[in-house]
């Protein structure tokens, strides 16, 4: 027999005049560990294809840099600041 908690009854033990110990009831399963996260790819990477990835994302951003700074040379002026060529003699 059962109480509402589930735990084993008592009372029949005590019905028929054994002495009997309460005993805990036992505790519920373990919860589950939390998943591990899945790794990264980057963990899946050998060190010669980071590397190579390292010196590909350079290259493209070395390129941005380069077209930015072109981009912006366009709005200065090209103008050479040097003395006249023609002088007045006499």
């Amino acid at each position: 027999m059962a109480n509402a908690d589930g735990a084993p009854s008592t009372t029949s033990a005590k019905a028929t005049g054994a002495s009997a110990v309460a005993t805990p009831p036992k505790p519920g399963a373990k919860p589950a560990a939390p998943p591990k996260p899945a790794s990264s790819p980057a963990e899946d990477i050998p060190d010669s294809g980071k590397m190579r990835r390292r010196i590909i994302w350079s290259c493209v951003w070395g390129f941005f840099i380069a077209n930015f700074l072109m981009f912006l040379r366009f709005f200065f002026p090209r103008a050479l600041f040097e003395p006249d060529t023609v002088h007045v003699i006499g």
